[in-house]
């Protein structure tokens, strides 16, 4: 082989081995980098700690309502002194009467006169609620045995309080359960230091069904 032909063979050898490493290296300037995708979500902590700055404190319900009632009753049919009492006096208005004993610190609560169906359990009850500093009066009628009867009555209710000389805030209401629901009927301020008063509920008189 004549020196001219090596030299060629040479030359062109080289000249491949160039364009090979020049397409390597293109190759690989753009080949993609390998990356993280934006939206991988890491796994959660199984435990995670709650900084104590965080944790949620106990609170108190502000509705937080104190029953306070003592000796709760109410009358049958009539009221309770149904065989004495003057019917005239009696049926003329419903009134919400009370007395204070200064010794006892003992508040006795009279609604006289109310209007019911006959046939109705009565539950009477006084709670304080702490949030509005407002001693809450609740009486309630329901069905007796789950029905009633086609005539009316008139009831007393009664029950003491335990409260401090002054001026106390007072709330009286009614809930008749297969009726209106319940409504507050008076609500108003009461010295208890006068040791008695009376307000009037309703001033519309009883005749017919006041017995």
């Amino acid at each position: 082989m004549s020196l001219l032909h090596t030299s060629f063979l040479s030359a062109a050898a080289i000249l491949s081995l160039g364009l090979f490493a020049c397409v390597t290296s293109n190759s690989n300037s753009n080949a993609p980098e390998a990356t993280t995708p934006e939206n991988e979500l890491e796994l959660a902590d199984p435990n995670p700690h709650v900084s104590d700055s965080h944790a949620p404190e106990a609170t108190t319900p502000e509705n937080e309502l104190e029953s306070v009632g003592q000796n709760p009753r109410v009358s049958e049919c009539g009221g309770f002194n149904a065989k004495t009492r003057d019917d005239d006096s009696y049926c003329d208005a419903e009134f919400l009467r009370w007395s204070y004993n200064e010794s006892s610190q003992t508040l006795s609560l009279l609604n006289q006169r109310v209007l019911l169906n006959c046939c109705g359990e009565h539950k009477f009850t006084v709670t304080h609620d702490r949030t509005r500093d407002v001693y809450v009066v609740d009486e309630l009628d329901q069905p007796k045995n789950g029905s009633r009867c086609r005539c009316m009555c008139t009831y007393d209710w009664s029950t003491d309080v335990s409260v401090a000389p002054g001026t106390i805030n007072l709330e009286l209401a009614r809930h008749v359960s297969d009726g209106d629901g319940r409504q507050v009927i008076w609500s108003g301020k009461i010295d208890v230091t006068e040791t008695q008063g009376e307000v009037v509920i309703s001033d519309r008189p009883l005749k017919v069904f006041c017995h």
